[in-house]
């Protein structure tokens, strides 16, 4: 014959249950971006120029390319962390074929920050704007 189960048995499972619950965790949502990772910047490309465009950035005299945008056209690319970090930077645009180019001033650019680069019919009338 079995011995009936006692309130301090009961109360002591049920306490082993709750705190193995407590235990668990939670699991990282994959859709969240970790906020302790510095994540890439979006930068939107306004190509109102009618030659193809290579644009580059420039960080310091080492120079990596980031997109090429075909004449009269839109476009954006992710500016990794590792990029934008490093300190000012600069943004190139560059026709594909003849010579020349655009070279922005200077850029700081902080997470969170919204870049369009506007690369005029003029090269000369080229800009950057940050939101």
């Amino acid at each position: 014959m079995r011995k009936p189960v006692g309130w301090r048995t009961l109360l002591v499972a049920l306490a082993v249950l709750l705190s193995a619950a407590a235990c668990g965790g939670t699991r990282p949502d994959p859709d969240r971006p970790d906020p302790r990772v510095l994540q890439p910047l979006r930068l939107q490309i306004e190509n109102q120029n009618y030659l193809d465009m290579v644009v580059s950035v420039d960080m310091g005299g080492q120079v990596i390319r980031l997109s090429m945008v075909v004449g009269n056209n839109s476009g954006s690319v992710e500016i990794p962390s590792s990029i934008y970090m490093t300190g000012a930077i600069q943004l190139l645009a560059e026709p594909i074929g003849p010579r020349g180019g655009y070279r922005s001033d200077f850029l700081s650019l902080s997470p969170g920050d919204r870049v369009v680069f506007r690369i005029g019919p003029q090269l000369e009338l080229s800009s950057v704007v940050l939101r």
